[in-house]
Protein backbone atom coordinates (compact mmCIF):
# COMPACT_ATOMS: atom_id res chain seq x y z
CA UNK A 1 0.00 0.00 0.00
CA UNK A 2 3.04 2.00 0.77
CA UNK A 3 3.60 2.81 -3.34
CA UNK A 4 0.24 3.38 -3.74
CA UNK A 5 0.44 6.43 -1.18
CA UNK A 6 3.64 7.99 -2.67
CA UNK A 7 2.44 7.60 -6.28
CA UNK A 8 -1.01 9.67 -4.71
CA UNK A 9 1.45 12.13 -3.37
CA UNK A 10 3.11 12.78 -6.57
CA UNK A 11 0.70 13.14 -8.63
CA UNK A 12 -0.88 15.34 -6.30
CA UNK A 13 1.98 17.50 -5.95
CA UNK A 14 1.30 19.79 -8.41
CA UNK A 15 -1.72 20.99 -7.05
CA UNK A 16 -0.31 21.49 -4.30
CA UNK A 17 2.16 23.72 -5.42
CA UNK A 18 -0.36 25.70 -7.04
CA UNK A 19 -2.21 25.95 -3.65
CA UNK A 20 0.56 26.80 -1.95
CA UNK A 21 1.55 29.77 -4.16
CA UNK A 22 -1.79 30.80 -4.22
CA UNK A 23 -2.13 31.17 -0.51
CA UNK A 24 0.60 33.53 -0.38
CA UNK A 25 -2.27 36.13 -2.35
CA UNK A 26 -5.33 37.68 -0.65
CA UNK A 27 -7.74 35.31 -1.51
CA UNK A 28 -10.62 35.98 -4.17
CA UNK A 29 -14.28 34.98 -3.25
CA UNK A 30 -15.82 32.71 -5.93
CA UNK A 31 -17.87 34.63 -8.48
CA UNK A 32 -21.54 34.07 -7.73
CA UNK A 33 -22.64 32.59 -10.81
CA UNK A 34 -19.51 29.78 -11.03
CA UNK A 35 -20.95 26.16 -11.58
CA UNK A 36 -20.29 24.18 -8.66
CA UNK A 37 -19.22 21.43 -10.81
CA UNK A 38 -16.36 23.76 -12.60
CA UNK A 39 -13.56 25.03 -9.74
CA UNK A 40 -12.36 28.49 -10.29
CA UNK A 41 -8.60 28.64 -12.27
CA UNK A 42 -5.93 28.30 -9.60
CA UNK A 43 -4.57 32.01 -10.09
CA UNK A 44 -3.22 34.41 -7.55
CA UNK A 45 -4.92 37.59 -6.88
CA UNK A 46 -2.42 40.46 -7.43
CA UNK A 47 -0.80 42.05 -10.59
CA UNK A 48 3.02 43.48 -10.07
CA UNK A 49 2.40 47.35 -8.50
CA UNK A 50 -1.45 47.16 -9.01
CA UNK A 51 -2.74 46.26 -5.57
CA UNK A 52 -6.06 44.66 -5.81
CA UNK A 53 -6.43 43.73 -9.50
CA UNK A 54 -8.26 40.96 -10.06
CA UNK A 55 -6.71 37.56 -11.86
CA UNK A 56 -3.33 38.85 -11.54
CA UNK A 57 0.23 37.02 -11.41
CA UNK A 58 2.43 36.70 -7.91
CA UNK A 59 3.72 39.97 -7.14
CA UNK A 60 7.18 38.22 -5.81
CA UNK A 61 7.72 36.74 -9.07
CA UNK A 62 6.85 39.40 -11.41
CA UNK A 63 8.92 41.92 -9.14
CA UNK A 64 11.64 39.19 -10.02
CA UNK A 65 10.97 39.97 -14.03
CA UNK A 66 10.71 43.10 -13.64
CA UNK A 67 14.02 43.75 -11.86
CA UNK A 68 15.26 41.51 -15.05
CA UNK A 69 13.79 44.69 -17.18
CA UNK A 70 13.24 42.80 -20.22
CA UNK A 71 12.89 44.78 -23.59
CA UNK A 72 10.19 42.50 -25.00
CA UNK A 73 7.79 39.94 -24.15
CA UNK A 74 6.50 37.05 -26.79
CA UNK A 75 2.93 35.63 -26.48
CA UNK A 76 1.12 33.71 -26.09
CA UNK A 77 4.13 31.13 -26.80
CA UNK A 78 4.82 28.96 -29.77
CA UNK A 79 2.98 25.39 -29.20
CA UNK A 80 0.67 26.98 -26.98
CA UNK A 81 -0.26 29.21 -30.00
CA UNK A 82 -0.31 26.26 -32.43
CA UNK A 83 -2.42 23.96 -30.54
CA UNK A 84 -2.20 20.12 -30.92
CA UNK A 85 -4.87 20.40 -33.64
CA UNK A 86 -6.36 23.53 -34.94
CA UNK A 87 -9.62 23.25 -33.02
CA UNK A 88 -6.84 23.10 -29.63
CA UNK A 89 -5.39 26.55 -30.66
CA UNK A 90 -4.99 29.42 -28.48
CA UNK A 91 -8.38 30.93 -29.49
CA UNK A 92 -7.61 34.37 -27.91
CA UNK A 93 -11.71 35.71 -27.89
CA UNK A 94 -12.74 32.55 -26.19
CA UNK A 95 -9.89 34.16 -22.92
CA UNK A 96 -11.53 37.32 -22.53
CA UNK A 97 -13.84 38.33 -19.95
CA UNK A 98 -14.83 36.57 -16.54
CA UNK A 99 -13.52 33.55 -15.77
CA UNK A 100 -16.07 31.71 -14.48
CA UNK A 101 -16.92 32.34 -18.53
CA UNK A 102 -13.97 31.14 -20.33
CA UNK A 103 -14.17 27.69 -21.46
CA UNK A 104 -10.72 26.71 -21.40
CA UNK A 105 -9.15 24.03 -23.95
CA UNK A 106 -6.84 21.41 -24.16
CA UNK A 107 -2.95 22.39 -24.06
CA UNK A 108 -0.02 21.07 -26.13
CA UNK A 109 1.66 19.09 -23.24
CA UNK A 110 -1.64 17.35 -22.09
CA UNK A 111 -2.95 19.11 -20.22
CA UNK A 112 -5.95 21.43 -19.72
CA UNK A 113 -5.66 24.86 -19.72
CA UNK A 114 -8.31 26.98 -17.55
CA UNK A 115 -7.14 30.46 -20.27
CA UNK A 116 -7.36 32.13 -17.21
CA UNK A 117 -3.80 33.80 -18.93
CA UNK A 118 -5.57 34.98 -21.76
CA UNK A 119 -4.65 37.87 -24.11
CA UNK A 120 -6.04 40.78 -21.92
CA UNK A 121 -3.87 39.74 -19.01
CA UNK A 122 -0.46 38.95 -21.49
CA UNK A 123 -1.08 42.59 -22.27
CA UNK A 124 -1.71 43.57 -18.73
CA UNK A 125 1.70 41.80 -18.07
CA UNK A 126 3.84 43.35 -20.37
CA UNK A 127 2.27 47.08 -19.53
CA UNK A 128 3.39 46.41 -15.53
CA UNK A 129 6.80 45.16 -17.01
CA UNK A 130 7.14 48.07 -19.32
CA UNK A 131 8.16 45.71 -21.72
CA UNK A 132 7.13 45.67 -25.64
CA UNK A 133 4.56 43.26 -26.52
CA UNK A 134 5.63 40.86 -29.51
CA UNK A 135 2.04 39.02 -30.31
CA UNK A 136 2.03 35.88 -31.95
CA UNK A 137 -1.25 34.95 -34.56
CA UNK A 138 -2.67 31.72 -35.13
CA UNK A 139 -0.96 31.35 -39.04
CA UNK A 140 -2.71 28.03 -39.99
CA UNK A 141 -0.46 25.33 -38.60
CA UNK A 142 -1.05 22.84 -35.84
CA UNK A 143 1.62 20.72 -33.86
CA UNK A 144 0.28 17.99 -34.95
CA UNK A 145 0.59 19.06 -39.04
CA UNK A 146 -2.71 19.98 -39.56
CA UNK A 147 -2.57 22.74 -42.08
CA UNK A 148 -4.89 25.53 -43.26
CA UNK A 149 -3.56 26.05 -47.19
CA UNK A 150 -3.74 29.89 -48.26
CA UNK A 151 -7.13 30.81 -50.14
CA UNK A 152 -10.72 31.05 -49.27
CA UNK A 153 -10.11 28.03 -46.26
CA UNK A 154 -7.86 30.17 -44.16
CA UNK A 155 -9.37 33.96 -44.43
CA UNK A 156 -11.05 33.54 -41.12
CA UNK A 157 -7.92 32.56 -39.34
CA UNK A 158 -6.64 36.09 -41.51
CA UNK A 159 -9.83 37.72 -40.33
CA UNK A 160 -9.23 36.55 -36.37
CA UNK A 161 -5.71 37.86 -36.19
CA UNK A 162 -7.32 41.53 -37.55
CA UNK A 163 -9.87 41.40 -35.08
CA UNK A 164 -7.37 40.69 -32.68
CA UNK A 165 -4.98 43.44 -33.65
CA UNK A 166 -7.71 45.67 -33.30
CA UNK A 167 -8.25 44.77 -29.96
CA UNK A 168 -5.20 45.52 -28.94
CA UNK A 169 -4.40 48.92 -30.87
CA UNK A 170 -7.97 50.01 -31.72
CA UNK A 171 -9.44 52.98 -30.06
CA UNK A 172 -13.19 52.29 -27.94
CA UNK A 173 -14.95 53.81 -31.75
CA UNK A 174 -14.01 49.76 -33.09
CA UNK A 175 -15.57 46.96 -32.25
CA UNK A 176 -12.67 45.06 -30.49
CA UNK A 177 -11.01 48.06 -29.02
CA UNK A 178 -14.75 48.94 -27.35
CA UNK A 179 -14.55 45.35 -26.04
CA UNK A 180 -11.02 45.87 -24.24
CA UNK A 181 -12.73 49.11 -22.92
CA UNK A 182 -15.79 46.74 -21.41
CA UNK A 183 -13.00 44.13 -19.99
CA UNK A 184 -11.37 46.99 -18.38
CA UNK A 185 -8.58 48.55 -20.11
CA UNK A 186 -9.65 51.53 -22.41
CA UNK A 187 -6.41 52.69 -23.43
CA UNK A 188 -4.83 50.53 -26.54
CA UNK A 189 -1.89 49.14 -25.79
CA UNK A 190 1.42 49.62 -27.99
CA UNK A 191 2.19 47.35 -30.73
CA UNK A 192 4.96 47.19 -32.86
CA UNK A 193 5.70 43.54 -34.01
CA UNK A 194 3.54 40.83 -34.80
CA UNK A 195 5.06 37.20 -35.73
CA UNK A 196 2.52 35.28 -38.34
CA UNK A 197 2.60 31.83 -36.77
CA UNK A 198 5.03 29.48 -34.97
CA UNK A 199 7.76 27.12 -36.39
CA UNK A 200 6.48 26.63 -39.23
CA UNK A 201 9.55 25.03 -41.20
CA UNK A 202 8.09 21.74 -39.94
CA UNK A 203 5.05 22.21 -42.20
CA UNK A 204 5.78 19.33 -44.20
CA UNK A 205 3.51 20.32 -46.99
CA UNK A 206 5.30 23.32 -47.56
CA UNK A 207 2.49 25.76 -47.33
CA UNK A 208 3.68 28.52 -45.16
CA UNK A 209 5.05 31.19 -48.36
CA UNK A 210 1.14 31.00 -49.27
CA UNK A 211 -0.16 31.75 -45.88
CA UNK A 212 2.59 33.88 -44.93
CA UNK A 213 1.87 36.37 -47.96
CA UNK A 214 -2.12 36.31 -47.56
CA UNK A 215 -1.61 37.58 -43.34
CA UNK A 216 1.16 39.60 -44.80
CA UNK A 217 -0.98 41.65 -47.52
CA UNK A 218 -4.28 41.76 -45.13
CA UNK A 219 -2.04 43.34 -42.04
CA UNK A 220 -0.03 45.36 -44.07
CA UNK A 221 -3.03 46.99 -45.60
CA UNK A 222 -4.93 47.96 -42.40
CA UNK A 223 -1.87 48.08 -40.49
CA UNK A 224 1.25 49.47 -42.02
CA UNK A 225 3.21 50.65 -39.35
CA UNK A 226 3.53 46.70 -37.87
CA UNK A 227 6.55 45.12 -38.19
CA UNK A 228 5.79 41.44 -39.29
CA UNK A 229 8.23 38.38 -38.89
CA UNK A 230 8.68 35.61 -40.59
CA UNK A 231 9.08 31.96 -38.57
CA UNK A 232 10.79 30.48 -41.50
CA UNK A 233 11.70 27.29 -41.18
CA UNK A 234 11.40 25.76 -37.64
CA UNK A 235 15.17 24.64 -38.74
CA UNK A 236 16.34 28.14 -39.24
CA UNK A 237 19.64 27.73 -39.73
CA UNK A 238 19.34 25.19 -42.60
CA UNK A 239 16.90 27.94 -44.42
CA UNK A 240 19.56 30.60 -43.71
CA UNK A 241 22.74 28.38 -45.14
CA UNK A 242 20.54 27.30 -48.05
CA UNK A 243 20.27 31.18 -48.91
CA UNK A 244 24.00 32.00 -48.72
CA UNK A 245 24.83 28.95 -50.46
CA UNK A 246 22.63 29.94 -53.42
CA UNK A 247 24.20 33.41 -53.78
CA UNK A 248 28.02 32.01 -53.47
CA UNK A 249 27.70 28.85 -55.68
CA UNK A 250 24.13 29.17 -58.17
CA UNK A 251 20.85 28.05 -57.99
CA UNK A 252 20.37 24.97 -56.59
CA UNK A 253 19.30 22.55 -53.30
CA UNK A 254 21.61 22.96 -50.97
CA UNK A 255 19.66 21.95 -48.02
CA UNK A 256 21.12 17.89 -46.51
CA UNK A 257 18.68 15.87 -46.20
CA UNK A 258 18.42 15.49 -42.21
CA UNK A 259 16.11 11.98 -42.17
CA UNK A 260 19.27 10.11 -42.40
CA UNK A 261 21.56 11.64 -39.35
CA UNK A 262 18.10 11.47 -37.21
CA UNK A 263 17.56 7.96 -37.79
CA UNK A 264 21.26 6.90 -37.87
CA UNK A 265 21.01 8.85 -34.26
CA UNK A 266 18.13 6.86 -32.76
CA UNK A 267 19.28 3.14 -34.54
CA UNK A 268 22.79 3.56 -32.51
CA UNK A 269 21.13 4.63 -29.01
CA UNK A 270 18.27 2.38 -29.06
CA UNK A 271 20.84 -0.67 -30.11
CA UNK A 272 23.21 0.65 -27.38
CA UNK A 273 20.26 0.24 -25.22
CA UNK A 274 19.11 -2.73 -26.15
CA UNK A 275 22.87 -4.38 -25.92
CA UNK A 276 23.09 -3.34 -22.02
CA UNK A 277 19.34 -4.49 -21.93
CA UNK A 278 20.64 -7.54 -23.09
CA UNK A 279 23.83 -7.58 -21.33
CA UNK A 280 21.94 -7.40 -17.69
CA UNK A 281 19.35 -10.10 -18.39
CA UNK A 282 22.16 -12.16 -19.49
CA UNK A 283 23.71 -11.73 -15.99
CA UNK A 284 20.69 -12.13 -14.09
CA UNK A 285 19.91 -15.57 -15.69
CA UNK A 286 23.60 -16.37 -15.37
CA UNK A 287 23.88 -15.52 -11.64
CA UNK A 288 20.70 -18.16 -11.42
CA UNK A 289 22.34 -20.78 -12.50
CA UNK A 290 19.15 -20.82 -15.76
CA UNK A 291 20.80 -19.27 -18.70
CA UNK A 292 21.82 -22.57 -20.65
CA UNK A 293 18.27 -23.10 -20.43
CA UNK A 294 16.79 -20.09 -21.93
CA UNK A 295 17.54 -21.11 -25.64
CA UNK A 296 15.25 -18.17 -26.52
CA UNK A 297 17.41 -15.79 -25.24
CA UNK A 298 20.45 -17.74 -26.80
CA UNK A 299 18.72 -16.97 -29.77
CA UNK A 300 18.62 -13.60 -28.88
CA UNK A 301 21.99 -13.20 -28.00
CA UNK A 302 22.83 -14.66 -31.51
CA UNK A 303 21.14 -12.28 -33.14
CA UNK A 304 22.44 -9.49 -31.21
CA UNK A 305 26.27 -10.23 -32.45
CA UNK A 306 25.63 -7.77 -35.03
CA UNK A 307 23.88 -4.96 -32.87
CA UNK A 308 27.36 -3.54 -32.05
CA UNK A 309 28.68 -3.46 -35.99
CA UNK A 310 24.86 -2.39 -36.89
CA UNK A 311 25.40 0.48 -34.42
CA UNK A 312 28.48 1.56 -34.93
CA UNK A 313 28.19 2.20 -38.59
CA UNK A 314 24.92 4.64 -37.75
CA UNK A 315 27.34 5.99 -35.44
CA UNK A 316 29.51 6.60 -38.34
CA UNK A 317 27.26 7.88 -40.51
CA UNK A 318 25.76 10.51 -38.10
CA UNK A 319 29.20 11.66 -37.00
CA UNK A 320 30.05 12.10 -40.91
CA UNK A 321 27.37 13.65 -42.13
CA UNK A 322 26.81 15.91 -39.22
CA UNK A 323 30.26 16.96 -39.65
CA UNK A 324 30.03 17.82 -43.03
CA UNK A 325 26.86 17.16 -44.72
CA UNK A 326 27.32 19.57 -47.49
CA UNK A 327 30.22 17.70 -48.62
CA UNK A 328 28.96 13.90 -47.49
CA UNK A 329 25.66 14.40 -49.78
CA UNK A 330 27.52 16.09 -52.87
CA UNK A 331 25.83 19.45 -52.42
CA UNK A 332 28.90 20.59 -52.56
CA UNK A 333 32.35 20.32 -53.97
CA UNK A 334 35.01 18.32 -52.24
CA UNK A 335 37.50 21.08 -52.73
CA UNK A 336 35.20 23.46 -50.83
CA UNK A 337 35.59 20.89 -47.47
CA UNK A 338 39.50 21.69 -47.60
CA UNK A 339 40.26 22.67 -44.19
CA UNK A 340 43.42 25.29 -44.02
CA UNK A 341 44.04 24.37 -40.11
CA UNK A 342 44.90 20.73 -40.83
CA UNK A 343 48.61 20.23 -42.05
CA UNK A 344 49.33 16.91 -44.20
CA UNK A 345 51.65 15.97 -41.22
CA UNK A 346 48.63 16.33 -38.99
CA UNK A 347 46.48 14.09 -41.22
CA UNK A 348 48.88 11.72 -41.95
CA UNK A 349 49.83 11.32 -38.19
CA UNK A 350 46.34 10.47 -37.50
CA UNK A 351 45.37 8.12 -39.77
CA UNK A 352 48.66 5.99 -39.12
CA UNK A 353 47.40 6.22 -35.32
CA UNK A 354 43.74 5.23 -36.45
CA UNK A 355 45.70 2.27 -38.26
CA UNK A 356 47.93 0.57 -35.88
CA UNK A 357 44.74 0.91 -33.26
CA UNK A 358 42.05 -0.75 -35.42
CA UNK A 359 44.30 -3.25 -36.74
CA UNK A 360 45.69 -4.48 -32.89
CA UNK A 361 42.07 -4.47 -32.04
CA UNK A 362 41.61 -6.83 -35.02
CA UNK A 363 44.02 -9.27 -34.18
CA UNK A 364 42.89 -9.38 -30.48
CA UNK A 365 39.40 -10.31 -31.57
CA UNK A 366 40.94 -12.99 -34.02
CA UNK A 367 42.81 -14.60 -31.76
CA UNK A 368 40.16 -14.66 -28.79
CA UNK A 369 37.50 -15.42 -30.94
CA UNK A 370 40.01 -18.45 -32.87
CA UNK A 371 41.09 -19.33 -29.24
CA UNK A 372 37.25 -19.93 -27.86
CA UNK A 373 35.83 -21.22 -30.66
CA UNK A 374 37.89 -24.42 -30.41
CA UNK A 375 36.75 -25.13 -27.21
CA UNK A 376 33.57 -27.23 -26.53
CA UNK A 377 30.74 -25.90 -24.35
CA UNK A 378 30.64 -27.98 -21.03
CA UNK A 379 28.38 -30.85 -20.10
CA UNK A 380 24.81 -29.87 -19.09
CA UNK A 381 24.22 -31.54 -15.44
CA UNK A 382 21.59 -34.40 -15.83
CA UNK A 383 19.12 -34.01 -13.23
CA UNK A 384 19.21 -36.18 -10.88
CA UNK A 385 22.24 -37.63 -12.31
CA UNK A 386 26.20 -36.88 -10.87
CA UNK A 387 27.66 -34.30 -11.77
CA UNK A 388 30.06 -33.94 -14.75
CA UNK A 389 33.66 -33.78 -14.47
CA UNK A 390 35.64 -30.35 -14.58
CA UNK A 391 37.17 -30.13 -17.82
CA UNK A 392 40.57 -28.80 -17.93
CA UNK A 393 40.58 -25.42 -17.39
CA UNK A 394 41.44 -23.35 -20.48
CA UNK A 395 45.31 -22.23 -20.52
Amino acid sequence: MKIFRHVFFLAALPVLLVAACAGNAPARPEPPSMPKSVPAPPVAAVRPHVVESPNGNRADLMQKLVDMKPGFLRFPGGNYLEGETVATRFKWKETLGALDQRPGHRGTWGYRSSDGMGLLEFLEWCEDMKAEPVLAVFAGYALHGETIPGGPALQPFVQEALDEIEYVTGDVSTKWGAQRAKDGHPAPFKLRYVEIGNEDGFDKQKTYDGRYTQFHDAIKAKYPQLKLISTVNGKDWLSQLQHQERRSFGRGNYEPDIRLMYWSMRVMAMLGVAMFLIAAVGAWFYRRGTLEKRRWFLWIGVIAIAFPYIAATAGWILTEMGRQPWIVQGLLKTSAAVSTGLGTTTIAASLAVFLALYTALGIVDFVLMRRYARVDPPDLPVPGGPRPAAREALT
